[in-house]
C-alpha cells in the first residue's frame, strides 16, 4: 500500500496540501511541529507495518517540517523517536504485537484500549521531555553545535550553508 500511494502521487500531493495549511494559518514552528508529529503518529493507524509507513510518510513528513520552519535535525530525529513508539498501537503495528496478538495474549479490543493510553502516555513524556530539553538544555546545544561547527575541517564548512534549511 505504502509503494502504491507513493507512486500514485498521494504522498506528494498530501504533503504539499499540509505544507499549503500550516503556512496559511501562519503557526509557529513549535505548534506546527507538535501538529506534524501527532499527525505522523496517527496516521499509523492506516498502515499495516512501521516499514511501510516510514517508507511512504517519513521523507514527505520531514518536508513539511522543513517547510513550516522546524530546525531540521530536531524534525528528523522526532520522526525517527516517533516511528520507535507507534509499535504498539494496534495489532498490526510491528512485528511484536502481532505476535502478542496472535498468540492471544491479548484480546482486540485490549489491543486497542492499551495502545491508546500508550499513545496518551508516550505523548505526556516526550512532550514533557522535549519541553526539558528545550528548555534547560538548548543554550547549551546551541553553544555546543556552534563550536563544533566552527572546528569542522574545510571540506565540511559548507554546513553553514545548510542552516538555512
Amino acid at each position: 500500500m505504502a509503494g502504491q500511494l507513493t507512486n500514485l502521487g498521494v504522498v506528494t500531493w498530501m504533503s504539499s496540501c499540509v505544507a499549503k495549511v500550516l503556512q496559511s494559518v501562519s503557526l509557529s514552528w513549535p505548534a506546527a511541529f507538535g501538529i506534524l508529529q501527532a499527525s505522523y503518529f496517527l496516521i499509523h493507524y492506516l498502515f499495516a507495518s512501521q516499514t511501510g509507513h516510514v517508507g511512504a510518510l517519513y521523507s514527505a513528513f520531514l518536508a513539511m517540517h522543513l517547510a513550516a520552519g522546524v530546525p531540521g535535525t530536531l524534525a528528523a530525529l522526532a520522526l525517527a523517536f516517533n516511528t520507535n513508539l507507534f509499535g504498539a498501537i494496534t495489532h498490526y503495528s510491528s512485528g511484536q504485537a502481532a505476535v502478542y496478538y496472535g498468540a492471544g495474549y491479548v484480546d482486540l479490543p485490549d489491543v486497542f484500549k492499551v495502545g491508546f493510553t500508550m499513545a496518551l502516555i508516550n505523548a505526556l513524556i516526550w512532550g514533557s521531555y522535549w519541553n526539558f530539553l528545550v528548555e534547560i538544555f538548548g543554550p547549551l546545544l546551541i553553544c555546543f553545535c556552534t563550536v563544533t561547527v566552527g572546528f569542522l575541517p574545510k571540506q565540511y564548512s559548507d554546513l553553514e550553508n545548510d542552516r538555512a534549511l
